[in-house]
Order: C-alpha cells, then structure tokens, then sequence
C-alpha cells in the first residue's frame, strides 16, 4: 500500500448517521438502502459518541419462523435502541495519517471503520477497510493490465453512492 497516500484522500465524507435513540430498524433501513456497514451515533446534543456497524445490528435481529419472498427473514423487536448495541466511544484517526498506519490499526483492534478528525478534533469522515481495499485493488489495476480490464468491468457495476 502506498505509504505516501493519507486517510483524506480515500475516506468518505459525506457520512450519514443515527441518533441514539433512534430504533436498530431505522440504522438497518439506512445501512440497506445506502449499501454501507457502519452508522456514526450521536447523542441528543448531536455530538458523535459511538458507531453502529452491520455486526451489531446481527445481535438484535431475531429469526422468523417462516418467510416467504416477499417477507424479511428477520425482524427487529420494535423496542431495541441503537444505545442498546453499539460500539462505544467511537474510535478515530486524523485525516492526516498514513494508510499504512490506519491498517495497522484496523488489525491491530481488529475493527473495520474509524470516523476521521480533522486537526481540530471535529469529525469529518470515516474510513473503512473497504476504503484500504479499494486503494490496493487499484494499485494492482495499474500493475497488470489484464487486471486493470476485469477491474473497470467489476466497477462499472457497483453503486458506492
């Protein structure tokens, strides 16, 4: 992975988030509609104090007992509250920081998102290990150009927005 490349040039800024309060349906809702993993949290004050990612939201689902197609194969106990399984304080890195220094983090704390900071400490992003993935599979592309062929195809058919 490049060690000159930082967190700013590959994380994504346009973050969405939850509220606390908010039901795990409602994150689940996002997270399916938007195709993302991980929700920052915040509280009433609309300060960022943990974050929701597609494991926790595993925790709450209970299994129906029968389904048809139409029908989600699990539902969500309308009382659960993001507070009830989120991942709390939210960890972060600055925006500044090296790749390698944010995967060695990611396996390090064996998790798969940070909020990214800014100098002064305002949260302006999030960075996942899709995010280091994305930047590795395209240094190959440039590498091998058979790879670089099978590559543009694969993302001509992915939706990131």
């Amino acid at each position: 992975m490049n060690a000159r490349l930082q967190v700013n040039e590959v994380m994504t800024r346009k973050i969405l988030g939850v509220g606390l309060e908010d039901s795990v349906r409602k994150a689940f809702s996002i997270m399916s509609e938007k195709r993302i993993r991980h929700l920052p949290v915040t509280d009433n004050y609309g300060s960022v104090i943990g974050i929701l990612s597609d494991r926790d939201l595993y925790r709450a689902m209970t299994p129906q007992p029968v389904h048809t197609f139409d029908d989600e194969p699990f539902n969500f106990d309308s009382s659960l509250k993001v507070k009830d399984f989120m991942s709390w304080p939210a960890l972060s890195v600055g925006e500044n920081e090296s790749l390698p220094q944010v995967a060695e983090r990611f396996i390090r704390e064996k998790i798969s998102a940070f909020l990214v900071t800014n100098p002064k400490g305002l949260y302006v992003g999030i960075i996942t290990t899709d995010d280091l993935l994305r930047v590795l599979a395209a240094q190959e592309v440039q590498k091998q150009p058979q790879v670089r062929l099978l590559m543009n195809q694969y993302w001509d058919h992915v939706d990131l927005g």
